[in-house]
């Protein structure tokens, strides 16, 4: 009787100690692995693109504040629709696309991701300076 008592106990223990792993591991896996593996990718498109529009890279430096999840500014009125700048327009609207995800990825962080913040102002500045290149696109 007593060899039953300690393996029910034995078993009620193992039941609560998985259950308890089993709550832990409830709901979906904290966003910050997940955003920091799509920011890499939407930063590594911008910084393909920067290439092929032949503009160099902005260093960020912003802190872990909100400040820095801005999104990127509306595009500019210009009436640059000739042919041979279509690519560089296109470009362009592509990094502010990319920009503009990379901040709301930022902002679901809370705005206390120092690395996302940084990447947000990156992406900010290389909208920027590509909507620029495509304004100024000479055919």
């Amino acid at each position: 009787m007593l060899r039953l008592l300690v393996i029910m106990a034995f078993a009620s223990s193992a039941i609560v100690a998985c259950s308890a792993q089993r709550m832990g591991r409830a709901g979906p896996p904290p966003p910050r692995m997940d955003s920091r593996g799509e920011i890499d990718a939407l930063d590594k498109q911008i910084a393909d693109e920067l290439v092929r529009l032949e503009i160099q890279p902005f260093t960020a430096t912003c802190a872990a504040n909100q400040s820095c999840t801005d999104t990127p500014p509306p595009a500019p009125t210009c009436s640059n629709s000739t042919p041979s700048c279509a690519d560089t327009c296109e470009l362009g609207e592509s990094i502010c696309k990319n920009a503009t995800r990379i901040c709301e990825l930022a902002k679901q962080l809370g705005g206390l991701d120092a690395y996302a913040n940084e990447k947000c102002q990156h992406g900010t500045e290389s909208c920027t300076a590509a909507r620029e290149r495509c304004c100024n696109c000479k055919p």
